[in-house]
C-alpha cells in the first residue's frame, strides 16, 4: 500500500488513493480517487461509502468517479472479457448480461501513470483493444486556494465509437454531522425535485415510502425533515428533465456548520442521481460521451469548499 497522494494550497488539503495500489473494487476510477479534503485546518467533507461493513458496499469513499457503458457487456459470453474505462478488463460471469456493481468479477486492471505536484497530480489511463474499443483517458485533479478541479479528457484509439457515461460519486457530509434536519441541498436544474417527498425509503425496501423524510423547498432547494436512521433516498432525473442553466451546479449546506460544498460542471448534465443513507449524502451528476475513432472529448468538474 503506497502513501496516498496529497495536494494542497493555504486553505485546501486533498488526499486522494495511489493509482498504483490494488483496486478498491471494479467500480471506481483508481486516478483522482478523493478520499479526504480539510478546508482552512478543521472542516471535513468526505466519508466512506458505508461505516458499516455488514452491509453491501462496493468500497467507495469521498469524491471517486466512475464510467457507465452497461450495454458493452451484453455483447460477451461467460468468461470472455469486455472493457470497464476507469478500472480495467473484466471477466464476463453470465452469457450477455448486464454489468452489475456489486458483482464479483475477476478484474485485470489497466496501467495508469502519474504525475504529481504540490497543488496537482496527473494520470492517464491506456486501455487496450478489447471489442474493438481502445482509448486512452486523461485526468488531473488540482486545487486553488479553496476550490478543487478534476479535468478529464477521453480519446477513441480504438474502432467503435464510445458510447457510455460518467458521474461523480459525492460521498459527502459536512463536518461529519449525520444526515437529518438541518441540511439543505440546492439543485436548481433538477425539474422533478417535487417529487422528493416519495424518494425517501426504508433500507429494506424502495417500496416502502417514508413520507415526510425530505421536503421539496422554495428556491429549488430540498430540506430533511426526519432522521436517516435505518432509511435511504434515491432520485433520478433524466435529460428531459434537466432544466436549462447558464450554469450547473448543486449546494449542500448545514445549520450547525459555516462550512458548504459546491460542484460546478462544465456540461449539460445527461442525468442526475441522488442517494444518502445515515452519514452522507451523494448528489451525483452524470455526463454523456460520444466518441467516434480518432476523436476527443473533455469535461470538467470544480468543487468549491466554503466556510
Amino acid at each position: 500500500m503506497h502513501m496516498p497522494i496529497t495536494i494542497s494550497t493555504d486553505r485546501l488539503r486533498v488526499e486522494m488513493l495511489c493509482a498504483d495500489d490494488t483496486p478498491v473494487s471494479h467500480r471506481f476510477d483508481r486516478s483522482c480517487f478523493i478520499t479526504d479534503v480539510t478546508l482552512d485546518g478543521k472542516h471535513k467533507f468526505c466519508v466512506p461509502e458505508q461505516y458499516d461493513q455488514s452491509r453491501v458496499t462496493s468500497f467507495g469513499a469521498g469524491i471517486c468517479a466512475e464510467f457507465v457503458w452497461q450495454e458493452i457487456s451484453g455483447d460477451v459470453r461467460a468468461g470472455e472479457k469486455f472493457p470497464k474505462f476507469g478500472t480495467g478488463l473484466l471477466t464476463q460471469i453470465e452469457d450477455n448480461a448486464p454489468y452489475r456493481m456489486f458483482a464479483d468479477y475477476e478484474l485485470e486492471a489497466y496501467p495508469i501513470t502519474a504525475e504529481t505536484g504540490a497543488d496537482f497530480a496527473r494520470f492517464c489511463h491506456d486501455i487496450p483493444l478489447c471489442m474493438d474499443t481502445g482509448a486512452k483517458i486523461y485526468r488531473e485533479a488540482s486545487v486553488r486556494d479553496n476550490m478543487l478541479t478534476i479535468y478529464t479528457t477521453i480519446e477513441n484509439t480504438g474502432a467503435r465509437v464510445l458510447q457510455l457515461a460518467e458521474y461523480n460519486h459525492n460521498f459527502l457530509s459536512i463536518d461529519g454531522l449525520p444526515v437529518g434536519p438541518g441540511y439543505l441541498l440546492h439543485i436548481p436544474f433538477d425539474g422533478t425535485l417535487e417529487k422528493i417527498a416519495q424518494c425517501g425509503f426504508t433500507q429494506k425496501s424502495r417500496g416502502e415510502v417514508i413520507p415526510g423524510l425530505m421536503l421539496p423547498q422554495e428556491n429549488k432547494t430540498i430540506a430533511w425533515g426526519k432522521g436517516m436512521d435505518g432509511r435511504t433516498f434515491f432520485k433520478e432525473t433524466e435529460s428531459p428533465d434537466i432544466l436549462p442553466m447558464a450554469r450547473y451546479f448543486w449546494k449542500l449546506t448545514h445549520e450547525n456548520s459555516p462550512a458548504s460544498v459546491e460542484e460546478t460542471v462544465s456540461f449539460a448534465p445527461r442525468r442526475f442521481a441522488l442517494w444518502g443513507i445515515e452519514h452522507c449524502i451523494c448528489p451525483e451528476v452524470f455526463v454523456g460521451i460520444y466518441v467516434k475513432p480518432g476523436e476527443k472529448q473533455s469535461w470538467s468538474r470544480t468543487w468549491t469548499f466554503r466556510a
